[in-house]
């Protein structure tokens, strides 16, 4: 609401609410640091054309700490790739990290919902059980990580699924810098 001017009014009039979804929209539903992040890293990937070849979206995932097969990144590139031309501009690139997001929070969701069940209110174990079925594929960077976690992060993240999101993003994109 902020970025429209509107965070202080009590109601809010239509083109408001219409600056609100344009920004949104424009935003592909990033907060504005994480899509001037996200920028950032398509840029130090793309050509000079603004276009980056479809087969270098696995090494950016990669590089920014997704750990997608192969397979899932090709599943995503047809679902973004909107002219079929083997390239990705920023915007189809940012539908595509979208889609990834999405694809992380449903895995987070179903692997903190697992975690619950399993251990109960033991906030480490939850947080620990759920980050690990999630982000395996690096468990000793995982148990650094984590071991620099504040007692009050892991009680929030086992306790309400936004914070363990939140951690689990934080995480996940600290991996690629430790390894």
């Amino acid at each position: 609401l902020e970025l429209t001017g509107a965070e202080k009014e009590e109601r809010l009039h239509f083109d408001a609410v219409y600056a609100l979804l344009v920004e949104a929209r424009n935003q592909h539903g990033f907060t504005r640091a994480e899509s001037e992040d996200l920028k950032g890293h398509f840029d130090a990937f793309c050509d000079e054309d603004g276009e980056m070849p479809n087969l270098q979206m696995y090494d950016l995932l990669r590089y920014i700490g997704h750990e997608s097969s192969l397979d899932e990144v090709k599943e995503l590139l047809d679902q973004v790739d909107y002219n079929h031309n083997g390239t990705m501009d920023r915007r189809e690139y940012l539908r595509l990290m979208r889609l990834q997001k999405e694809a992380n929070l449903t895995g987070y969701r179903n692997a903190w919902c697992s975690s619950k069940m399993r251990c109960g209110r033991k906030a480490f174990q939850v947080v620990h059980t759920a980050l690990h079925a999630r982000l395996n594929k690096h468990p000793e960077i995982l148990g650094r990580l984590l071991a620099s976690t504040t007692r009050a992060e892991i009680t929030r993240a086992a306790g309400d699924f936004d914070s363990f999101a939140q951690l689990a993003e934080h995480l996940r994109r600290q991996i690629p810098l430790e390894s």
